[in-house]
């Protein structure tokens, strides 16, 4: 049974993340083996036979819905950051009201 992203017999926690498991070979006509060599690209997602190139493609859709998701949950955090910080402000000026000091004392 193949989902239609691609993403069957996937543990339930990897789901949500960028793992595709649904990957081809695919013809890729304008890539040569210098584009592949660099430290941070995967040596295993290209292959020469012949005098043919081939590069490994994911085959997973990924729609709208994880971008949508990130994005709100930044906009919570960031509110939430926003109203904790008001609200540490007026409790740290009421304790500083409340606390007494000698000058409350002098004549």
């Amino acid at each position: 049974s193949t989902s239609e992203d691609g993403r069957s017999g996937m543990r339930w926690a990897m789901t949500g993340s960028a793992v595709c498991p649904n990957q081809t070979w695919a013809p890729c006509l304008n890539c040569s083996k210098d584009d592949w060599m660099g430290p941070f690209n995967s040596k295993d997602r290209f292959a020469e036979v012949d005098q043919l190139t081939f590069i490994k493609t994911n085959q997973c859709f990924v729609g709208s819905r994880p971008g949508i998701e990130s994005w709100m949950s930044l906009i919570f955090i960031f509110v939430a950051l926003v109203v904790m910080s008001y609200f540490q402000r007026e409790t740290e000026t009421n304790f500083d009201l409340l606390q007494q000091t000698v000058s409350d004392y002098s004549v």
